[in-house]
């Protein structure tokens, strides 16, 4: 059984657990849940769930030799959140990453918060500027050997015509510390 098999098959069994009778959209998850096992064994789930008409995610993990903790809302209120993703540097260390909307649809604007193995989610941090139109599901993090997490996305922009197109930002930050200004790559 290969690696993205077993990560589908206790995605499925989570998401089993919280919900067995009923049906996923009934539950209110309106995402799949995203996971990332690192090679020491380490699991870490983030999914997003609509209470009361408000998108928020939530994340689950398990450290190796650990029980499954407690589902915990990573999210905060001022942003409807979407699309998460995680990933992890393989020391049991991992970042999530979601797209936030305004309540107004305003725009869009990514957010982000860091685990350290053994505790807990940290609280959320914006990483883009607000309202900066993220555009779906086009952004990824990468954790470097050097406990670095480097995050890139796409966001529509317009000038001053009215065209738009697409610009390209990074940031990099140490895990755990605060995302420093985006730099725009194109």
């Amino acid at each position: 059984m290969n690696f993205f098999n077993k990560v589908s098959i206790l995605c499925s069994l989570f998401i089993l657990s919280i919900c067995p009778y009923v049906s996923l959209q009934a539950c209110g998850i309106i995402n799949p849940c995203k996971a990332q096992i690192d090679d020491e064994g380490n699991i870490f789930m983030v999914w997003q769930e609509n209470v009361n008409n408000h998108s928020v995610v939530h994340a689950k993990q398990k450290f190796v030799n650990g029980d499954w903790s407690a589902s915990v809302k990573i999210s905060d209120d001022e942003f409807s959140a979407h699309n998460p993703i995680v990933k992890t540097d393989g020391k049991g260390n991992a970042v999530a990453l979601w797209m936030g909307f305004s309540e107004n649809c305003s725009g869009s604007a990514l957010f982000g918060c860091t685990i350290f193995f053994g505790e807990n989610w940290s609280s959320p941090q914006l990483i883009s500027r607000k309202n900066a139109n993220i555009m779906c599901e086009s952004y990824d993090v990468k954790i470097t050997n050097g406990e670095k997490a480097v995050v890139i996305w796409n966001a529509e922009e317009q000038d001053e015509n009215v065209n738009c197109f697409i610009t390209m930002y990074v940031t990099e930050a140490e895990l755990g510390k605060s995302w420093p200004t985006p730099v725009k790559v194109n």
